[in-house]
C-alpha cells in the first residue's frame, strides 16, 4: 500500500488538498463523544436528534478493524448568485462547504484511480468536522469551525471508508487554535450570542445556520439584520483574524433569471420545477435546501 499512499499523496498535494486517515475503529468513540455532549447538556436534545439523524454510526462491528477512513480538506471559496426580482438584481452569498457534489465525485475518482476497486471505496456519512480534528487535519476555532492550515475555515471536507490494509491511525487529541485563546472576535460578532466564553462547543441551537437551514419559523429574537447569507453565516468567518487572507476569495458562480427568480421565490416543490432551474439549483446543491430559499431570500431583500 506504500505506493497507493504515496501516490494519493502525490496527487492531492498538487490540487492543494490535504488529507489524513484514521481506523474506523474509532467510530464508536465519535458515537459516544457526541452523546456525551448530549450527556453533558453542552447541546439540546433537538440538536442530538438532528445531528445522530445525518450521520451514520452502523459499522458493522467485524470489519472496524479493516476499514479505514480518509478525511480531504479543500479549499473553497465563497460563492456568489445573481437574483433579478422586482428589475433588481440582488447578490447573494453562499458560504464554503454548501457547494459540493463536483469535488465529492473528483476524491471518489481519484481514490478508484488510485486504488482501483469501487467495492472498498464507499462514502462515509460521518463527522467530518470532528473526524479533521481528531486526525490533526484541521484545528477547532473559538466558533466550533474546522480551520485548516493554509485553508482557514474557508474548506470542505469529505470522507470515504478505504476497505485496505492502510495501517495508518492519525487518530489524538482535539485541538484547538491557540490563536483563539486571547481572541473573542467572533464571540462578540455572533449576532445570536451562541459563542461560549468559557466553552469552545457553541450553542448550536441559537446558530443561525441551524435556522436558515430548517423549515421552522425564525424565532421572535432572531434579528433580521443579522441574516447575510441564502444559507448557512459568515459573520464568526468574516472576522476571523485567521481568515484574513481567505476570505477575499469570491466568485460569481450563477445567475438566475427574473422569472426563475420568481419560481424560486414561490417556493414550488421540486418535482414541479423547470427542469433547466432544477439543474441549475442542483448544480450548486441548493437544490436540497429549495424548502427554505424562498423565506431566506425575503428576508435578505
Amino acid at each position: 500500500m506504500k505506493d497507493e499512499l504515496k501516490n494519493l499523496n502525490d496527487y492531492l498535494f498538487k490540487l492543494n488538498f490535504k488529507f489524513k486517515i484514521i481506523s474506523a475503529k474509532h467510530i464508536p468513540e465519535i458515537e459516544q463523544e457526541i452523546k456525551q455532549l448530549y450527556i453533558e447538556k453542552k447541546i439540546t436534545k433537538t440538536i442530538y436528534r438532528y445531528v445522530s439523524k445525518y450521520y451514520q454510526f452502523n459499522i458493522p462491528k467485524n470489519v472496524l478493524n479493516e476499514r479505514y477512513i480518509i478525511i480531504v480538506a479543500i479549499p473553497q471559496k465563497t460563492s456568489i448568485v445573481n437574483f433579478k426580482i422586482e428589475g433588481k438584481k440582488f447578490d447573494f452569498i453562499i458560504p464554503p462547504t454548501y457547494i459540493y457534489k463536483a469535488n465529492q465525485d473528483r476524491i471518489y475518482k481519484i481514490l478508484l484511480n488510485i486504488f482501483k476497486d469501487s467495492k472498498k471505496i464507499n462514502y462515509a456519512h460521518t463527522p467530518k468536522k470532528l473526524i479533521a480534528v481528531r486526525s490533526g487535519l484541521s484545528k477547532y476555532g473559538r466558533n466550533n469551525i474546522s480551520y485548516v492550515e493554509g485553508m482557514g475555515s474557508f474548506n470542505r471536507l469529505e470522507s470515504y471508508y478505504i476497505d485496505f490494509p492502510l495501517n495508518i491511525d492519525n487518530w489524538d487529541e482535539e485541538s484547538i487554535m491557540e490563536e483563539c485563546r486571547k481572541c473573542s472576535l467572533c464571540l462578540n460578532a455572533c449576532p445570536n450570542n451562541c459563542i461560549r466564553e468559557n466553552e469552545f462547543v457553541i450553542k448550536a441551537d441559537h446558530c443561525l445556520t441551524y435556522y436558515n437551514e430548517n423549515l421552522n419559523d425564525f424565532p421572535d429574537w432572531v434579528d433580521v439584520k443579522s441574516h447575510n447569507s441564502l444559507v448557512g453565516c459568515m459573520v464568526c468567518q468574516n472576522v476571523c483574524p485567521i481568515n484574513k487572507k481567505y476570505k477575499k476569495n469570491k466568485e460569481k458562480i450563477l445567475s438566475f433569471s427574473e422569472k426563475e427568480s420568481e419560481i424560486i421565490i414561490q417556493g414550488l416543490e421540486k418535482n414541479i420545477l423547470p427542469l433547466n432551474l432544477n439543474k441549475k439549483l442542483k448544480s450548486i446543491n441548493m437544490d436540497e435546501y429549495l424548502p427554505v430559499l424562498s423565506r431566506n431570500i425575503r428576508v435578505l431583500m
